[in-house]
């Protein structure tokens, strides 16, 4: 991650906790010692079972600061690794495997996987000092011949003092392994699913064309960790033993349980006492940010809230019969599935959350497989989804301050105000009314386009009542929050875009999904348009994708050599993505901003929460700006770069920076940052890896007076 995305704050004590059953709660500064003092993250007050917390959670990667350590004082930690790719598709050739779950690591006590293992490691003591924190960022799909999901990256914590891998203080979540393509026979090797990352990371999923063929084993769990020897992660599926219709290849490995193998070839549609074959393997529930009821990240699963590490899902062969499955998502933990459905779709396209699901951000969950195309084009897996770090530790029980008014969403205080953080759907749970409340509402970021110059994706649309963030005919009015349940979406940011060049068919990027609170919607932003080595058909995926309704800014156009194509329309307040006309050679435009239409090739800028409603001394929320601020949300992703190296820079908001092809591929600088509806940078590559980078996911705040 860029220096400027990490966040070292200014030491300040942390505001206490008081109250009493299970629920959220804080007050003012604690009555009694804190056994550790620190600062960083998101952070999550809460009580349960009658212990108080505090939580800071991670999205991207930056610092834990602890001022202030009692001799004895431990920390417990959650560090899951991002997912691994789902694999690919050549044209009527079976099914892409699951991408592998990122690797797990925790040492919260009653942590199981789904065989009855104990998961929980040993106690983590900490003193005064600088604690690293890294998030993994998921695997690329698999988009192209010859080269499979890529693996997802490593999410880490641990003190300067142990700074290198393995070290006993270094706690690694390790990347999931990428999932097999359905590919050339005569390449066999691309069908294997990869062994996931050194430190326990989980296998992808395996597919039919391997040497010799059919029921080889999936990928491998990464080699152990000598120094944290508890299970991380799951061995892939293995691959079916036939390769005709209704077959599936092997499901992605979870944290919980390997990924299902694949399903022998029968006549008809898969029925559903087949649903284990290709599916990937369950996540982990592990309750370190709320309680199992209640936690504000994670996915729901068979016991509650809280689930992360479910591998990918396989996609299915239905050629030439259009045979359809019944989706390959794991139970719990956030991989998406396969493609299962009807006719000749890509996978990124989520069109049935049952046959084909786009999975969830900051869970490390697998990506999904491509299925088998009927019309004879290639198709796409699904990307692996980001990690996440989250530490906590008890707080002190003698504060007598009142719980909050409302539960849900990660709380704290800030100055005068209880703050509630969303960073996944949830509920906002209000006894009793409150006369006025204050809202900020971001859209889920655009992707960024493949594969030359491609155009960066629009940053999500903001919808607020905080004077003097938007322009005032866009700004909402005063607002009670009446006593009831009110539904919480956070929308997800726009998947990966992949090539079909063997039949001159091109998919653009996906936009970002809406955000919604109480009736309230802030809309996704555009993808880019893609940027290609060839004559685009149809050339309207050149051009960039027009933000959603409420407030979704532009994707930027995609290059043609020394032309281009046109940048797409900002929704109401959202900024205009640039066309790439008149850019340098091979350079895609910038996706627009909340703030401001992109410039050129550099994304465009977006808009500041004001630090009423967040802290940067203390926690990090959004992302950096000018003056060493924080807070900025909605930056459009920078242009694919071009020829000669333009070094294309994201907007101010968690825009991915544009990918420059003369330096290595960067994956984890290109993608928008989580919690910002920061869009994805376009891809600078005309060869190995047909993509840009993934928008980053939106997030609801929700403010009143204590």
């Amino acid at each position: 991650m860029k220096e400027q995305h990490k966040k070292e704050s200014p030491i300040l004590s942390l505001l206490g906790m008081g109250g009493g059953g299970t629920g959220n709660a804080f007050g003012g500064v604690a009555a009694g010692p804190n056994k550790v003092t620190a600062t960083g993250g998101v952070i999550a007050d809460y009580s349960d079972g009658g212990t108080k917390y505090r939580a800071h959670i991670f999205a991207n990667s930056g610092a834990l600061t602890i001022s202030a350590a009692e001799p004895d004082a431990t920390i417990e930690y959650l560090v899951v690794g991002g997912g691994g790719g789902g694999g690919f598709t050549l044209a009527a050739y079976t099914a892409g495997g699951g991408g592998g779950a990122g690797g797990l690591r925790t040492n919260v006590a009653g942590v199981q996987n789904a065989g009855g293992t104990s998961l929980t490691g040993s106690a983590y003591p900490v003193s005064a000092g600088t604690y690293t924190v890294q998030v993994g960022d998921g695997g690329v799909q698999g988009s192209v011949s010859g080269t499979k999901g890529q693996s997802g990256g490593d999410s880490a914590f641990y003190p300067t003092s142990h700074s290198s891998y393995p070290a006993v203080q270094y706690v690694r979540g390790a990347g999931g392994g990428g999932g097999g393509n359905a590919d050339n026979p005569s390449s066999p090797t691309t069908a294997l699913g990869t062994q996931g990352n050194a430190g326990g990371g989980s296998g992808g999923g395996t597919t039919y064309y391997t040497n010799p063929g059919g029921g080889q084993a999936g990928g491998g769990v990464g080699a152990s960790d000598p120094n944290h020897p508890k299970s991380a992660g799951n061995a892939g599926g293995d691959g079916p033993p036939g390769g005709s219709n209704a077959c599936t290849s092997g499901g992605g490995g979870g944290a919980g349980a390997a990924g299902g193998n694949g399903r022998v070839p029968a006549p008809g549609n898969i029925p559903s006492s087949d649903i284990a074959f290709g599916r990937g393997g369950i996540g982990v529930q592990v309750a370190i940010a709320g309680p199992s009821t209640a936690s504000p990240v994670g996915t729901p699963g068979p016991s509650g809230n809280g689930w992360f590490g479910g591998g990918g899902g396989a996609g299915m062969y239905s050629n030439p019969s259009g045979s359809i499955g019944n989706g390959s998502a794991p139970l719990a933990g956030g991989g998406s599935s396969g493609a299962q459905g009807p006719g000749s779709e890509n996978a990124p396209t989520v069109f049935s959350p049952a046959l084909e699901s786009y999975g969830q951000q900051m869970t490390g969950g697998g990506g999904g497989g491509a299925k088998t195309s009927t019309g004879g084009s290639n198709r796409n897996g699904t990307p692996g989804q980001p990690g996440v770090v989250i530490v906590r530790y008890e707080l002190p029980q003698n504060n007598t301050a009142p719980l909050a008014k409302a539960t849900g969403g990660a709380v704290s205080k800030v100055g005068s105000k209880i703050v509630h953080v969303f960073h996944h759907p949830g509920s906002l749970v209000v006894p009793s009314t409150i006369p006025s409340i204050n809202y900020f509402i971001v859209g889920g970021g655009g992707a960024g386009s493949g594969a030359d110059g491609g155009g960066g994706g629009g940053g999500g649309g903001i919808k607020t009542n905080i004077d003097g963030i938007i322009p005032a005919p866009h700004t909402g009015g005063a607002r009670a929050l009446p006593a009831s349940t009110h539904t919480i979406t956070v929308g997800r940011g726009g998947s990966l875009s992949g090539a079909t060049p063997t039949s001159g068919e091109y998919q653009i990027s996906t936009d970002g999904e809406s955000s919604v609170y109480d009736g309230i919607t802030a809309g996704g932003g555009g993808g880019g348009g893609f940027g290609a080595p060839q004559p685009i058909t149809p050339n309207q995926n050149g051009i960039g994708n027009v933000g959603l309704a409420d407030n979704g800014s532009g994707g930027g156009g995609g290059s043609y050599g020394s032309s281009g194509f046109g940048g797409g329309d900002g929704n109401g307040a959202g900024g205009d993505g640039r066309s790439a006309n008149g850019l340098p050679v091979w350079a895609g435009g910038g996706g627009g901003g909340a703030g401001s239409p992109a410039p050129g090739i550099n994304g465009g800028a977006g808009l500041q929460l004001p630090t009423t409603y967040h802290d940067p001394s203390t926690m990090t929320v959004g992302g950096p700006g000018p003056s060493s601020s924080w807070g900025w949300f909605s930056g459009g992703g920078g242009g694919g770069g071009g020829d000669p190296n333009t070094d294309p820079a994201g907007g101010v908001g968690g825009g991915g920076r544009g990918e420059d092809g003369n330096s290595p591929f960067n994956k984890e600088a290109i993608f928008g940052m989580r919690g910002t509806g920061g869009g994805g940078g376009g891809g600078d590559q005309g060869s190995a890896v047909l993509s840009g980078g993934m928008g980053g996911p939106g997030i609801v705040i929700v403010a009143y007076d204590a």
